[in-house]
């Protein structure tokens, strides 16, 4: 027979064998149950099992397309004027030369995207959308639309 052995309202051992014996090895209890595991809780007069925790969360997939997707995303209009509006001019006012100078490091960083896929929830890649939006090169609804559109089979 499959006995529980309980001390303190808790199941510490669970034994094989016979209940007459069992209730002499100076438990509170010992009560047959074919099911009773360790830790179980006694509780007026029933074998009770711990909840069941839940399976945890599995951690969310990055949300990461290819480079190319994300280009195509960002669309050839965009990307065009991102590469003009790269060009340093010395002439300029300098805010001019620090917003050409952050989108010259922005190709440069998606050049370097590791396996070449690019996460779309890297505060980097959302800032260099944002910072294309602010020059112009994206409305912010295009913007939002390259970070939050939901990701196609294709662009993975």
């Amino acid at each position: 027979m499959r006995i529980a052995l309980i001390r303190n309202g808790r199941v510490e051992r669970v034994i094989s064998a016979d209940i007459a014996f069992a209730r002499t090895l100076g438990y509170d209890h010992a009560i047959e149950h074919p099911e009773a595991a360790e830790g179980w809780q006694y509780v007026d007069g029933v074998l009770v099992a711990p909840p069941v925790e839940p399976a945890p969360e599995p951690p969310a997939q990055p949300r990461e397309i290819t480079l190319l997707a994300f280009y195509t995303r960002v669309g050839i209009d965009a990307l065009t004027g991102v590469e003009r509006a790269s060009i340093d001019d010395p002439t300029a006012p300098q805010e001019s030369r620090l917003q050409a100078a952050s989108l010259r490091a922005l190709m440069r960083m998606l050049d370097a995207v590791k396996d070449k896929m690019v996460n779309l929830d890297d505060p980097r890649t959302q800032l260099g959308v944002m910072t294309m939006a602010q020059a112009g090169l994206l409305t912010q609804a295009h913007a939002e639309s390259v970070l939050n559109a939901e990701i196609q089979s294709y662009e993975q």
